[in-house]
């Protein structure tokens, strides 16, 4: 199972939400085809988010990348405070990863570019990227769906 997590510290990047220490985790198999299709989707605009990154376009950078454990396993974690380092990308662990136990909330972590799922920032119009939130909101009671107010601009 690839375990994806709504991150209220990440939401908190937008706008509109604060930190929740109740953040929610939720599961989706490898082979779950919207969200795999939502992570082909943020490799494919990742040079968009690359290019807003470099010219300090809108506010609250922040990248999610798998982080590998087990046996072909892999934790999906927000970034904050993103940086490029020619094709790694580095920022701050947003929260505390649930399954991965060498990486902790708080600490700078170094990824590769082909371990990006997802991507987002803000601007003036709303929240640019956001594929694989958009799936996880989907899945959400539309009760707990209607707390997160963003707007999604592409």
């Amino acid at each position: 199972m690839r375990v994806l997590r709504i991150l209220a510290a990440v939401f908190g990047c937008c706008a509109a939400l604060a930190a929740s220490a109740e953040d929610r985790v939720v599961d989706y198999r490898n082979d779950d085809a919207r969200m795999n299709a939502a992570i082909a989707r943020a490799q494919a605009t990742l040079a968009a988010f690359d290019a807003a990154l470099d010219r300090g376009d809108g506010t609250r950078h922040s990248i999610k990348v798998r982080v590998p454990y087990g046996n072909n396993s892999g934790e999906h974690i927000w970034l904050i405070d993103v940086k490029r380092d020619g094709e790694d990308y580095s920022g701050t662990v947003a929260s505390e990863p649930v399954n991965v136990t060498w990486v902790v909330a708080g600490t700078v972590y170094r990824a590769a570019r082909r371990d990006v799922s997802d991507w987002m920032y803000d601007d003036a119009y709303g929240t640019h990227g956001g594929f694989t939130v958009r799936v996880m909101l989907e899945d959400l009671p539309a009760q707990e769906r209607a707390k997160y107010s963003l707007k999604f601009v592409d």
